[in-house]
């Protein structure tokens, strides 16, 4: 799955390294990383058959309350982070479709 990401950080890793061939350089490294956490979650999920994904692999390899920690810390921070981002990415691109959404325009009530 491609998320919205790649659209909105593009611009901003270019301003860092300065050339579209480093960019494609950096697309490639994390895409060689991205591949690499794929596998080790397949193994992981061979280990640990079980439902939960990564609170399991956590509560197996440390304790309870890590794996606590994590779903909690997932659902109140990381997944709300998330939502937040690809409504942010939503709306920044709805707003070329649809220039009343834009942010120049100020709800006035």
């Amino acid at each position: 799955m491609i998320g919205s990401g790649i659209f909105i950080v593009s611009a901003d890793i270019v301003r860092n390294v300065g050339s579209a061939g480093a960019l494609i350089g950096i697309w490639i490294l994390t895409g060689f990383l991205t591949v690499a956490a794929a596998l080790s979650y397949g193994e992981l999920s061979g280990m640990f058959p079980k439902a939960g994904g990564q609170y399991v692999y956590l509560k197996e390899a440390f304790n309870s309350l890590t794996g606590f920690l994590f779903g909690w810390s997932f659902f109140a921070v990381i997944q709300a982070g998330t939502i937040a981002a690809v409504g942010v990415a939503f709306s920044k691109f709805a707003a070329y479709i649809f220039p009343s959404l834009s942010e120049k325009m100020l709800l006035q009530i």
